[in-house]
């Protein structure tokens, strides 16, 4: 009978750290049975059909943040919305770990804790009705210097026909803010988007943040579409 054979290729020495995280997640595969990301998986190489988006700023954000986000860290989702991504690092993070979020309208509060309770995984995630430049003010400073990524979907409530939309002096407060709470080797993952009013001044304001950014303590990396 045919036996399913795996392969930890292309790790170099970038990735060569992802090894152990890699082993874990094949482990917990052939033990428990738990499903492989797709973003190791080779079919991730298999063209998309034709009519399937060929970009798609999610999924990019995800698999950046899948390369150092591991089972028991912390991490902040800037901007719950409706859960999507406080949910997505919930599981990443697993039952040792520690999810804050936030966002300031009780609509995306609520959604997002209904899918978190739906989900089972409520009990590793605080949730706040609050600005994310308070972000250092309510993470314990206990956690200040471990967090391992925060992500942010900038822009409006998806869906929504609230007015409420990021802005850039409160984002790049938040930003700043957040900062100072990442581990060494930690990152903040943000996806801007322009088409709405108010967009393109947000990431101005962004793009002059992080032009000020000290070179040698913080590396930006943009992906433009």
């Amino acid at each position: 009978a045919s036996a399913p054979v795996y392969v930890f290729n292309g790790l170099g020495s970038r990735g060569f750290a992802l090894g152990p995280w890699l082993a874990d997640l094949l482990a917990s595969h052939l033990v428990k049975g738990t499903a492989l990301p797709g973003e190791i998986l080779p079919s991730r190489f298999a063209p998309p059909p034709p009519d399937a988006m060929r970009w798609h700023a999610v999924d990019m954000a995800r698999t950046k943040a899948l390369l150092r986000v591991r089972p028991g860290d912390a991490v902040i989702d800037l901007t719950v919305g409706h859960g999507g991504d406080t949910l997505w690092l919930a599981e990443a993070v697993g039952r040792g770990g520690q999810v804050w979020g936030f966002d300031v309208q009780p609509t995306a509060i609520a959604n997002t804790r209904h899918r978190l309770e739906s989900a089972d995984v409520d009990a590793i995630v605080e949730l706040h009705e609050a600005d994310h430049a308070r972000v250092a003010e309510i993470v314990p400073p206990s956690m200040h210097g471990v967090v391992s990524v925060a992500v942010a979907n900038l822009g409006h409530l998806p869906g929504s026909e609230s007015p409420v939309i990021t802005r850039p002096e409160s984002t790049v407060r938040a930003f700043a803010s957040t900062l100072q709470l990442l581990r060494v080797g930690g990152a903040l993952i943000a996806v801007i988007y322009v088409g709405h009013s108010g967009g393109r001044e947000e990431l101005a304001a962004i793009e002059e943040w992080t032009a000020a950014l000290d070179s040698k303590r913080w590396r930006v990396e943009w992906e433009r579409h």
